[in-house]
């Protein structure tokens, strides 16, 4: 019996192993392009408008320090000037400091609820917002925007957290301050010359996957459990950074493509 016990659980194991591992899937975490997509909405509906109401759930997590309340108070009556993004970090621009910033972590969305009843979502495979009614299910705060002249009612924005390891903060200096400060360059905004880029990892230890992971240097412009397409064999996820030649990585950085099948680079719809 114990025997037949054990067996099972390491056909369990094994299967298990196969499915997280399944070369054919990528992991439906929000990456460069979704966390774009969200600040081109929050472009379209809160830039140059005033915040009528805002209500913040009560959630600790999400909310980091537990700043809930003091949130939605500030964000209450504040005018947005500006949606800006940086790697994977996400913050609004207010007429005054603090500014909000969000980090959409596993699952975090934001859907739009416009005056004319449409309702928009930057979903992706991992979030699935639902928006048959409003709020949203799963929301931690949304807005509702001053109308327009002549509007009978304003956007309405929420922003969505289902497992909650999302993070909202306030912060006075978004771009100048932990986490946004850290990174390196934004292969969707600054995208260095070839050459700067290739003589930038020869100087780094390790692995060519590592190396592009580490957000300290660029953010990956791929996904990361796609690795880029191996170039005469010399550009694979294990080979040693410094050691691989400069056309090697100036044709990598042309192609930015996935060896993953069905796996296709994602781009963020116009704005």
């Amino acid at each position: 019996m114990a025997s037949q016990l054990l067996r099972a659980l390491r056909i369990l194991f094994v299967l298990l192993v196969l499915v997280l591992l399944n070369p054919h899937k990528c992991n439906g975490m929000p990456e460069l392009p979704e966390v774009e997509a969200a600040r081109r909405l929050l472009q379209r509906c809160c830039v140059g408008k005033v915040v009528r109401r805002c209500i913040a759930a009560p959630d600790e997590k999400v909310f980091e320090g537990g700043i809930s309340q003091k949130f939605a108070k500030h964000m209450t009556g504040s005018h947005v000037v500006a949606a800006c993004r940086k790697g994977k970090q996400l913050w609004l621009e207010l007429q005054r400091p603090p500014h909000p910033s969000f980090h959409l972590g596993m699952t975090g969305s934001f859907a739009a609820l416009r005056p004319n009843g449409t309702v928009e979502c930057a979903e992706y495979v991992n979030s699935k917002v639902d928006a048959s009614q409003w709020p949203p299910k799963h929301w931690k705060f949304h807005l509702e925007m001053e109308p327009e002249k002549g509007a009978a009612a304003g956007e309405k924005v929420a922003f969505v957290a289902i497992r909650r390891f999302e993070r909202v903060r306030l912060q006075a200096d978004p771009r100048g301050e932990h986490p946004v400060k850290g990174l390196g360059f934004d292969p969707l905004l600054e995208m260095p010359p070839a050459e700067a880029f290739a003589e930038a990892l020869a100087t780094r230890q390790g692995p060519v996957k590592g190396a592009l992971l580490d957000q300290v240097q660029p953010p990956p412009p791929f996904h990361a459990r796609c690795p880029p397409r191996p170039i005469g064999r010399q550009l694979t996820p294990h080979r040693h950074a410094a050691r691989v030649s400069q056309r090697v990585w100036a044709t990598g950085l042309q192609t930015r493509c996935c060896t993953r099948r069905g796996c296709t680079p994602r781009r963020p719809a116009a704005p």
